[in-house]
């Protein structure tokens, strides 16, 4: 046996004891390689030396090959599979938590997660005002622990202040609706900003949005075509991340409508539609996003203009309208089995109703105020027939926006937008949350 044969052998053996494979599978394969078929050994041939080595060089690599084969079959075999490597969704922007930040609205996709919008301080104070105030900027907030924390988002390029609201043709927001952990919505008098990944970009457009609920997988607004005692609010869907927006006013809203508020009850939607001129207001529920309506209250307001309206997750809902004497409101469901007239509260000073907030069916909270400084709160469990006062502010403005989840939690604003007063009782009693990272 030659040098090489046995170097050859040595390897194979060391193979075959490190991985075992059949046994004399080495001997076997060698013994081929010097043998014919006929069982007569190959005769040496001195003339090419490379023909004398290549024939065993050949069956070695053949059989190394076989062995290595083996080896690798046997080893994967015995392998847990390869776990996938996690792909993180991009963090968001670091934002530095805002000075002074005061909200004026806040909106919550369900009871941990939510989105707030206001003004907070963003440089010196101005001599121009008197005392001297820091400048404002407009700033957004998220929570996605019921607003116990709260994480500062970058805020739309060219996003003016929410006091600026007041003024027309500003680009300013001072409304949020919220539709899941990526797409959201803020808005003014004259411009819409739209994310679709969680606040890290904006879209923004002109557009004159009044009110905007989501609903089925698309989002729902009306636009004001005009204004005053001839409000004509058109219907608008798009998909969630507003790149297309279709106008979508049923014909069953009539020719000579005006003002449309919306508001979403668990998958359904309500509208209330005014008559052009302020002659009153009908009810109308969607259970399909707002693909088709069904009149549900022919009368919802028998005169003046609605312009107040809320829902609660079971159905019912709550509306308040003008008729220049007076608020009036009404509480009904949604599929039209139940219309009742709600009175109001009333104290003394001259103050009114300036909002009704659904509950339950036959609960409701009520905001009284406007003429006085502050507000007062109360809650009625038979459809106003009795009211209990829950609560009261010193505030000398609105406060813009209450919120109730379900039958028991809820949120409101705390006076001035400093933070969140949180109800888990259906509206018996608050619980301070301010602002804070």
């Amino acid at each position: 046996m030659t040098d090489l044969e046995h170097a050859l052998r040595d390897t194979l053996v060391a193979a075959e004891h490190a991985a075992p494979v059949p046994p004399g599978l080495s001997e076997r394969l060698l013994a081929g390689v010097s043998a014919r078929p006929s069982g007569r050994v190959v005769p040496f041939r001195p003339r090419s030396s490379v023909r004398r080595v290549l024939p065993p060089l050949l069956a070695a690599a053949a059989v190394v090959a076989a062995v290595v084969t083996t080896v690798a079959v046997r080893t994967t075999a015995h392998q847990p599979p390869a776990k996938p490597v996690p792909n993180p969704a991009p963090s968001l922007p670091t934002v530095p938590f805002p000075t002074g930040f005061q909200a004026t609205n806040v909106d919550f996709s369900d009871a941990t997660h939510g989105w707030a919008i206001g003004d907070a301080h963003c440089g010196p104070a101005s001599r121009a005002l008197r005392p001297p105030a820091p400048a404002m900027c407009a700033a957004v907030l998220r929570t996605s622990d019921g607003g116990v924390h709260w994480q500062a988002l970058p805020a739309p390029k060219g996003i003016s202040s929410a006091v600026q609201c007041g003024r027309p043709a500003t680009d300013c927001a001072d409304q949020v609706a919220v539709a899941d952990d990526r797409h959201a919505y803020l808005w003014g008098p004259s411009r819409l900003f739209v994310t679709a990944d969680g606040g890290r970009t904006w879209r923004s457009s002109a557009q004159a949005t009044t009110t905007l609920v989501v609903v089925g997988g698309q989002v729902l607004r009306t636009e004001a075509r005009s204004t005053g005692a001839n409000a004509d609010d058109r219907l608008l869907a798009s998909p969630l991340d507003g790149s297309r927006w279709t106008d979508v006013t049923p014909a069953a809203f009539g020719a000579t409508h005006g003002d449309v508020l919306l508001a979403r009850s668990g998958s359904a939607v309500i509208a209330v539609v005014g008559a052009r001129g302020g002659h009153g207001a009908a009810a109308f529920g969607s259970t399909d996003a707002g693909h088709s309506w069904r009149r549900v209250v022919p009368q919802v307001c028998p005169a003046g203009r609605p312009y107040d309206l809320s829902a609660s997750a079971d159905g019912s809902a709550a509306v308040v309208c003008d008729d220049g004497s007076g608020p009036r409101a009404t509480e009904f469901l949604v599929d039209g089995t139940a219309f009742v007239p709600v009175p109001l509260p009333g104290v003394d000073g001259g103050d009114r109703v300036v909002e009704l907030q659904a509950v339950e069916h036959g609960v409701l909270l009520a905001r009284v105020g406007n003429r006085t400084p502050g507000h007062t709160f109360y809650r009625s469990t038979d459809n106003g027939d009795h009211w209990t006062q829950v609560g009261t502010d010193d505030a000398t403005q609105t406060v813009f926006e209450w919120q109730l989840l379900d039958a028991r939690h809820g949120y409101r604003l705390q006076p001035f937008g400093a933070g969140l007063l949180v109800t888990s009782d259906g509206g018996r009693t608050w619980t301070p949350r301010p602002f804070r990272p």
